[in-house]
């Protein structure tokens, strides 16, 4: 029996690649940043190195590993194993990233949103057990809500519900990098803040 599990979070900053044992303890996480910018070929090998990293650093080899769970920060249908759009990271459209991925490493591959990945966590393990109706929110490099309903995963029609990082909050507001003006995102994200403080810095306020 295969004793462990690789979880891999592609974000728009980073990538994260951890193994676990089959009580969830964490045996190692391997980070890089390599792939930033870069467009979906450059990123797969990145994937594969924060994996093969991760796997090394676990002592752990491959024929030891029964799957690999694929958090993607953007669009996602999980069922198909698709990425439908990222406003972050170039040249996503429609790329089948599961099939990709689990070719490259020959492995069998689960790819979702990382929210949807999070809030099926909490409910497993963590905040959330024994809960049944709640969301789970995501600040980070973008915006992001995973949705539970009666203890299931609502994914929607298309695997996208719960996505409110570009809901418009402000009519003609700030510029989104997914091109529309007001997005939640273009607020209260990593990327938003960074901006903001730039800007205010820039125009002269004092800072650390």
């Amino acid at each position: 029996m295969k004793k462990y599990a690789v979880g891999i979070d592609v974000g728009g900053t980073k990538i994260a690649a951890g193994v676990l044992d089959s009580s969830m303890n964490m045996l190692s996480v391997h980070v890089t940043k390599e792939h930033a910018g870069q467009l979906p070929n450059e990123v797969v090998d990145s994937i594969e190195h924060a994996y093969l990293g991760a796997l090394s650093e676990a002592r752990i080899s491959p024929g030891e590993v029964a799957g690999v769970g694929l958090s993607f920060a953007g669009h996602t249908d999980g069922l198909h194993g698709v990425v439908l759009t990222n406003s972050n990271m170039p040249e996503w459209d429609g790329i089948p990233l599961r099939d990709i991925v689990s070719e490259r490493l020959n492995q069998h591959v689960i790819l979702d949103n990382d929210t949807n990945f999070g809030v099926v966590a909490e409910h497993r393990y963590g905040a959330a057990r024994g809960a049944g109706d709640f969301v789970y929110i995501t600040f980070s490099t973008g915006v992001g809500m995973g949705v539970m309903v009666g203890g299931k995963l609502y994914q929607g029609h298309a695997g996208t519900a719960g996505e409110i990082g570009h809901t418009v909050v402000a009519v003609d507001g700030r510029r989104c990098s997914c091109g529309k003006r007001g997005c939640l995102m273009a607020y209260a994200s990593g990327l938003a803040l960074r901006h903001r403080a730039l800007e205010r810095i820039q125009s002269g306020e004092e800072s650390t």
